[in-house]
């Protein structure tokens, strides 16, 4: 199933991207916490109560259907990071929050914000930091019946490498959203969408060059789509995340995704219907 980002226009309040997105008739749709221009929380002030509530409000008002909310990530964001991850349990509780209120399914975390390499003989100390601000989200977020979803990051993150974020998944035996553009960079996307597939969950959507997180719209980098799609499972349902930045307009953006999933997706999944 198809859903979308409120993040792909992150330049704009959440609320005009969620009238966008009732226009439209998207049916599925990913609450999305980062930073506006500026590094300015101006997309979704998610900290300020009224805003919540009025976001709260448009979405039950109108009947849209929110799959999951993209918690918070930054330096200080960080479960890995035993200095800031009180502070990083606390902000991901706030999106957890969040969830509850839209009727979301999921949050969606990032294991590390920050730049780090584990060697393979440290993994389990840098697991023990991960697995106490995880459990306690976790746990917090099972008591209003929400699950967490892991993201896996870009290569040069702690966690980012391949064999490291499958490792820290099969600890955790945790579900997984599936970053395409930063398992690209990886450099086999195929070796690590095949070592996780019985974990994933959804997949954000995203194209690159191979050098660096571009975010843009599927078919505009080197993705070799019809492989991806080739690997999945027939008998699983997965939500398929539209998470770029750049290649589309607030007047196309649907329309081409809509083209995307016939081209690679509905050709072979036929009995998936739209």
């Amino acid at each position: 199933m198809k859903a979308y980002s409120t993040g792909i226009f992150f330049n704009k309040p959440i609320i005009d991207v969620l009238k966008v997105f009732k226009k439209d008739g998207v049916d599925l749709i990913e609450i999305w916490t980062g930073k506006g221009r500026g590094d300015k929380e101006e997309h979704f002030k998610y900290q300020i109560k009224d805003e919540v509530e009025r976001v709260s409000e448009f979405i039950e008002l109108n009947g849209l259907n929110i799959f999951s909310v993209h918690a918070p990530y930054s330096d200080r964001i960080c479960l890995t990071n035993k200095d800031y991850q009180e502070e990083a349990v606390k902000e991901i509780k706030i999106a957890i929050n969040i969830a509850k209120m839209v009727k979301a399914e999921y949050v969606l975390i990032h294991p590390a914000s920050v730049e780090g390499k584990i060697e393979k003989g440290n993994r389990k100390k840098f697991f023990e930091i991960f697995k106490r601000g995880f459990y306690e989200i976790y746990d917090y977020a099972l008591k209003f019946g929400i699950k967490i979803e892991i993201e896996n990051p870009l290569p040069h993150i702690y966690w980012g490498k391949m064999e490291d974020f499958i490792y820290l998944i099969e600890k955790l035996n945790c579900e997984v959203s599936f970053d395409t553009s930063h398992a690209f960079l990886s450099g086999n996307i195929i070796k690590f969408l095949n070592s996780l597939i019985d974990y994933i969950r959804s997949f954000h959507i995203s194209d690159n060059r191979g050098n660096e997180d571009e975010h843009l719209f599927p078919g505009l980098g080197y993705i070799n789509w019809s492989n991806f799609f080739d690997e999945l499972k027939d008998n699983k349902r997965y939500v398929f995340i539209l998470e770029a930045l750049r290649g589309f307009s607030e007047e196309d953006y649907k329309e081409r995704f809509d083209k995307f999933f016939d081209k690679y997706y509905y050709k072979k999944y036929e009995d998936n219907k739209r």
